[in-house]
């Protein structure tokens, strides 16, 4: 299929598409990946997936946090 094809398909002019098929279009929409996708004859499947937490574990973990003194009660003369 030429880029030509693909553009007639999608809509999209063939300079955009030629960098969007070179990678030097960094940050495409999705709505110009699925355009994309159904012109060349696939499906683009997005989904959201649980990932493990590799966030570093903050050093001072593990001690004690020390209790803030009860406020003062103000004398009455």
């Amino acid at each position: 299929m030429t880029l030509a094809d693909v553009s007639a398909r999608c809509g999209i002019d063939q300079p955009a598409l030629s960098r969007l098929e070179n990678g030097h279009n960094p940050n495409p929409t999705l709505d110009t990946l699925w355009r994309y996708a159904a012109a060349v004859g696939k499906r683009l499947v997005l989904t959201a997936e649980d990932v493990q937490d590799t966030r570093p574990v903050p050093s001072n973990a593990g001690r004690p946090v020390p209790k803030k003194a009860a406020p003062r009660k103000k004398k009455t003369a």
